[in-house]
C-alpha cells in the first residue's frame, strides 16, 4: 500500500523527517506540501495517481485550520483512505480535517473522547514519559515502554505497519516496540521480547494471576460436554477446557457444574471457556477468555476469587495486553488452518509460536488446526500445552486417539 506524507516541507517534524524516518523502516513515500493551498488537492491527485486510485496510507503533519486543510478533507471525503495525523507542537489542528482520520497522534493532556465526538476513529495520547493512551469505538487502553516523545517517526512507524496490512491496534503496538529497538530497523521485522509494550485496562500495573500447575508440553483438550472429561481423563488427561456454545440458563450451568465438581473430584485443572461467572460460582481451576470479553469482564473478582485466567492471542497487540494483564497462560492460534470456526487471522505457523515462547512470560498454548500428524512439528516449538478440539471429537475412535496423543507427549518428554 501507498504512502504519501502531507505537511510542511522542512524543520524537525517536516515532511523530509517523515521521508528518512520512512526510509529507515523500510519504506519509500510520496509527498505533498501544505505550503501553498492553491495546489494541495492538485498535488494529492498526482501523489496518489489519480483521486480514485488504490486506498493509501497517509501521514499527515502540520495542515492548519486554513483552505489547505479544507481542500484536503474535501478530496479524502471521496475516498477510504487510512489517515494518520500528527499536528506538530505548536500548530493548530484542523478541525475541518477531523472526520477522515483514522488515527489522531496528539501530545500532551486531553480527552480522547472528545476527538472521537469530533469524527476521529481512534487516538492516542503521547506522553512524555513514554506511557501512551489510545482510545478507539471498542477499547481505552494504556499502552507503557515507548520513548519520551520528541519527533513524528512514531507516526511513521504506524503508517509502516498500515502499509504492510496490519490493523490499527496491531499498527499502534509494532511503532511503539520500534521506538525501543535500537537502530533503523524495518517494522516488517520480529519483535525481541524487550521491546514489546505492555497494555493495561486501567493505566495501572496488575498483579499476575496464580499460576498454572506444569510439567513439560501437556495435552490439553478441549470438549462441549461434561461427558468428554468423564470418558478421557481415566485415560490420563488432566486438564481440559470445557467450551459450551448450544447451551443457556440453567441446562449450561447444571453442565458447568457437573464439570466443575468432577474436575474437583478427580484432581482435574478445568479451565471453563467465555462463563467466568458461572465459573466463579462453581469454583472451576481457571477462565479462558477472548480478547474481547477482557473488556467486559470482571477480571478483579476472577483474580479475587483466586482462578486462573487463559487469554486467546494472535497478533503484538494481544501479545502486549498478555503481558500488562499477567494471565496464567496465553494461548496463540490457529497454527494451522482451522475449519471449526471463522478466523478473523491467518494462521500463525510453528515459527511465530517458538517466538511467542520467547516474548511472553507466561505459558503459552498452541492451538487451532493441529492434528496428530502435524504434532511433532508443533512439538518443536515447545509450546507448555497444545489443544485440540476436533481430533479428538471427531475421531472414529475418540479413546485411542487420546491415548496415541498421550504417547507422542511421553516420547517427547
Amino acid at each position: 500500500m501507498k504512502i504519501i506524507c502531507i505537511g510542511r516541507s522542512g524543520g524537525e517534524n517536516g515532511i523530509e523527517a517523515d521521508m528518512r524516518a520512512l526510509r529507515s523502516l523500510g519504506h519509500g513515500c510520496g509527498i505533498v506540501s501544505t505550503s501553498s493551498a492553491d495546489n494541495v488537492a492538485f498535488q494529492l491527485e498526482q501523489a496518489l495517481g489519480g483521486l480514485f486510485a488504490e486506498r493509501a496510507v497517509i501521514k499527515a503533519g502540520a495542515l492548519g485550520n486554513g483552505d489547505a486543510g479544507k481542500a484536503l478533507g474535501e478530496s479524502f471525503a471521496l475516498r477510504d483512505d487510512l489517515i494518520v495525523y500528527e499536528p506538530p507542537s505548536g500548530t493548530e489542528v484542523a478541525e475541518s480535517f477531523i472526520p477522515h482520520v483514522s488515527l489522531l497522534v496528539l501530545k500532551g493532556n486531553t480527552e480522547p473522547e472528545e476527538w472521537l465526538r469530533r469524527g476521529a476513529k481512534a487516538v492516542i495520547l503521547r506522553g512524555e514519559d513514554g506511557t501512551n493512551r489510545f482510545r478507539d469505538g471498542q477499547g481505552d487502553f494504556w499502552i507503557s515502554g515507548g520513548k519520551p516523545v520528541v519527533d513524528s517517526q512514531y507516526s511513521c512507524a504506524v503508517c509502516a505497519a498500515l502499509a504492510e496490512g496490519n490493523d490499527m491496534r496491531e499498527a499502534v503496538t509494532l511503532a511503539i516496540a520500534r521506538e525501543r529497538l535500537s537502530g533503523n530497523v524495518p517494522v516488517s521485522a520480529p519483535i525481541e521480547p524487550d521491546a514489546l509494550p505492555s497494555i493495561t485496562f486501567s493505566g495501572q500495573a496488575e498483579p499476575p494471576f496464580p499460576p498454572i500447575e506444569s510439567t513439560g508440553t501437556e495435552f490439553y483438550p478441549i470438549v462441549d460436554r461434561t461427558a468428554w472429561i468423564k470418558r478421557l481423563a481415566p485415560l490420563g488427561i488432566a486438564i481440559f477446557q470445557l467450551r459450551i456454545k448450544d447451551l443457556n440458563g440453567a441446562e449450561l450451568e447444571k453442565e458447568v457444574a457437573e464439570a466443575a465438581e468432577y474436575a474437583r473430584a478427580n484432581n482435574i485443572r478445568l479451565f471453563i471457556n467465555d462463563h467466568w461467572e458461572l465459573a466463579m460460582k462453581h469454583a472451576a481451576y481457571g477462565i479462558h477468555l477472548g480478547q474481547e470479553d477482557l473488556l467486559t469482564a470482571d477480571l478483579a473478582a476472577i483474580r479475587q476469587a483466586g482462578l486462573r485466567l487463559g487469554i486467546s492471542t494472535h497478533n503484538h497487540f494481544e501479545a502486549a495486553v498478555a503481558r500488562g494483564l499477567r494471565p496464567s497462560y496465553a494461548a496463540l492460534g490457529p497454527v494451522f488452518f482451522t475449519k471449526l470456526k471463522t478466523m478473523r487471522f491467518a494462521p500463525q505457523g510453528v515459527e511465530k509460536l517458538a517466538r511467542w515462547k520467547k516474548l511472553l512470560p507466561c505459558p503459552i498454548v498452541a492451538i487451532g488446526g493441529i492434528t496428530l500428524e502435524n504434532a511433532p512439528d508443533v512439538l518443536k516449538a515447545e509450546p507448555d500445552f497444545i489443544s485440540v478440539v476436533g481430533d479428538i471429537a471427531n475421531a472414529p475412535d475418540p479413546e485411542d486417539r487420546a491415548t496415541r496423543w498421550l504417547s507422542l507427549f511421553s516420547r517427547h518428554r
